[in-house]
C-alpha cells in the first residue's frame, strides 16, 4: 500500500504509471483513486494528471 495512506493529512487521488496494468496493480484495494497511464487513452495521461485542479503534490517512486 502507498505510504501516503498512513498520513491523515494527505489523500491519494490518483495513480500514474507508464502502463495501465501497472497502475491497476498499484491501486488494487484502493477506493476512489483515478488511474492514469501512457496507454489509458485520451484524457488519462501524465499531463492530464498534472492539469487537475485538485492535485497539489506529486510523489514519484
Amino acid at each position: 500500500q502507498p505510504a501516503v495512506l498512513a498520513t491523515p493529512e494527505l489523500s491519494l487521488k490518483a495513480v500514474y504509471s507508464r502502463s495501465l496494468a501497472s497502475a491497476q496493480s498499484l491501486a488494487t484495494g484502493l477506493e476512489n483513486v483515478d488511474l492514469y497511464s501512457d496507454d489509458a487513452g485520451e484524457g488519462r495521461g501524465y499531463d492530464d494528471l498534472l492539469a487537475r485542479d485538485d492535485i497539489v503534490g506529486v510523489i514519484i517512486a
